[in-house]
């Protein structure tokens, strides 16, 4: 048996919060992102390689995960509340093969005026971080949400 040493690691709280506004109605960003994430979910976030699938089942307890076949997954959240079509609480864990150990709190809120839906992301962070880590959680957000969803609603017949 081996036997690694512990280092001391210093944890850290990170939040960001990031908004986006679609000129679509609330319902139908709500449909698309709990039930259409495999069609939008931009390949660059994928954990799993080329062949991975996204999927959500957005009920309570419900995962946002990750396939990649044969077996093999990821489970990126688990829903921790939900008021459909209005807001998702999602929490999830880092762990060291993706940089962690971290734990992440997603909040997701939908609020519609006139037809346009504001979106706004809070995803708090604990646990060692990188030094770039604000900035690429928000890449990763405005990738997501802000390019890749506002993609597929437009091009959607």
């Amino acid at each position: 048996m081996t036997y690694t040493q512990p280092a001391p690691v210093s944890a850290t709280a990170t939040v960001i919060g990031l908004s986006f506004e679609l000129k679509t109605p609330r319902e139908r960003v709500w449909r698309a992102i709990t039930e259409e994430i495999a069609a939008w979910w931009p390949r660059e976030l994928h954990c799993g390689g080329a062949d991975a699938r996204m999927s959500f089942d957005a009920r309570l307890g419900g995962h946002l995960a990750e396939q990649w076949g044969s077996g093999s997954g990821l489970i990126w959240y688990t829903v921790i509340a939900i008021e459909p079509g209005a807001s998702l609480d999602l929490a999830g864990h880092v762990t060291a093969k993706f940089g962690g150990p971290a734990v992440s709190q997603l909040s997701i809120r939908l609020e519609e005026k006139n037809g346009v839906t504001k979106i706004s992301i809070h995803d708090g962070v604990i646990g060692p971080q990188r030094p770039d880590v604000n900035q690429r959680i928000a890449e990763g957000w405005s990738l997501a949400f802000g390019n890749s969803l506002r993609h597929h609603l437009e091009s959607a017949p």
